[in-house]
């Protein structure tokens, strides 16, 4: 089982400058940019969906039809072979997002690694007891970096069931033992709880490896999902720092092999 994944700075994107990137995409996801306030929010927008077409078109046998919405916000893809993947996108001022998998729910999220936010007061409200407990209990630079950590594997994991992160934040737990941190090719691994009426049959997830992490610094850990201190099903997890920003991306499945993809660069469309 893969799941393939991209991160990229809207300037890293071939394709010129940003009418010229808008230009790209379909005329409805042009609209939706425009409606846009703020330029850097158009940006990330546009830069999104450029590098969720190009994954789609280069590494996962898209038929090309309109995807197709759900009413989570999950978009599904048809490959030429008439299956159906699941494709997520995330993006905030600087960094996109995207992973897509076939035949299985995934969800990714990206936020910078040092993006203000009153995170102790945040983890009160939003996580469990024993997290916001942890995150209490650390020095400002490690209780953020935890938080900022926590809240992208939760909005990942709330990307892929459909929930959203407000629904899971608080029951999807996790138990983490901190590990190094490396320049090396790596991934993140465990298991997951959630709510017995959303819980797949899933055996245990093993390691992830992405191919492409010259630029990925990736943060090892051992993760585990609770919920009533049982677990009663089981997830696969990646979670990278991309050029400052933290990507963490969750799959509904066991012997997943993360992918870490290049399609920024100049490709024939």
């Amino acid at each position: 089982m893969r799941v393939l994944f991209a991160a990229a700075s809207p300037g890293d994107l071939a394709g010129g400058s940003y009418d010229a990137q808008l230009a790209q995409l379909r005329e409805s996801d042009q609209h939706r940019a425009a409606d846009l306030p703020r330029a850097a929010s158009r940006e990330s927008f546009v830069a999104s969906r450029l590098v969720r077409d190009r994954l789609l078109q280069q590494r996962c046998d898209w038929d090309g039809t309109p995807l197709l919405r759900l009413k989570d916000e999950r978009r599904l893809f048809r490959t030429r072979g008439g299956a159906w993947g699941v494709v997520s996108l995330a993006h905030t001022d600087g960094m996109v997002a995207v992973a897509a998998a076939e035949g299985i729910a995934v969800g990714i999220d990206v936020e910078a690694a040092t993006r203000p936010c009153r995170f102790r007061a945040l983890s009160q409200r939003y996580f469990s007891s024993r997290e916001a407990t942890r995150i209490r209990e650390l020095d400002d630079q490690s209780g953020h970096r935890a938080f900022i950590e926590l809240w992208t594997l939760k909005e990942a994991y709330g990307k892929a069931t459909g929930e959203g992160v407000a629904m899971v934040a608080a029951h999807a737990e996790f138990e983490w033992r901190p590990a190094n941190v490396t320049n090396t090719a790596g991934g993140v691994y465990g298991a997951v709880a959630v709510p017995k009426h959303a819980a797949p049959k899933h055996a245990a997830p093993k390691h992830a490896v992405p191919k492409h992490a010259s630029h990925v610094v990736t943060t090892q850990r051992h993760l585990r999902f609770l919920r009533n201190d049982v677990p009663l099903t089981q997830w696969s997890f990646t979670q990278q720092q991309h050029d400052g920003f933290v990507v963490a991306v969750a799959a509904a499945a066991h012997g997943v092999h993360f992918e870490c993809v290049e399609v920024w660069a100049p490709h024939p469309f």
